[in-house]
């Protein structure tokens, strides 16, 4: 009887370990899809990226978005929660980290 009284309060703090060790990101591609059906995964101590191309020229014009976990993408940037623009052989990329759950 004593021992039952005792998991309840266990459990949840095993789910608060696992959830503060861990971090949930979009994990995918996406080239003109619905945005509402991406998939994520589960990031261990990392970040979140998103990397976003945007080319917009008389032949093409597309909005790539890549998204993902990110160890060692983000350590190069110079902001975390915030995107930097760059130029990319004539087209524009939008680069961006982040720290929280689903940010990118």
């Amino acid at each position: 009887m004593h021992s039952r009284r005792y998991l309840l309060p266990c459990i949840f703090l095993i789910f608060l370990i696992h959830t503060s060790f861990s971090l949930r990101c979009y994990d995918d591609y996406l080239e003109g899809e619905d945005p509402r059906t991406r998939k994520t995964s589960e990031c261990k101590k990392e970040n979140c990226y998103r990397f976003t191309v945007k080319v917009d020229t008389a032949f093409i014009k597309t909005n790539t978005v890549i998204a993902g976990c990110s160890t060692y993408r983000c350590k190069f940037a110079t902001t975390i929660n915030k995107c930097e623009t760059k130029e990319y052989g004539g087209s524009f990329g939008e680069f961006c980290c982040c720290n929280t759950d689903q940010c990118n």
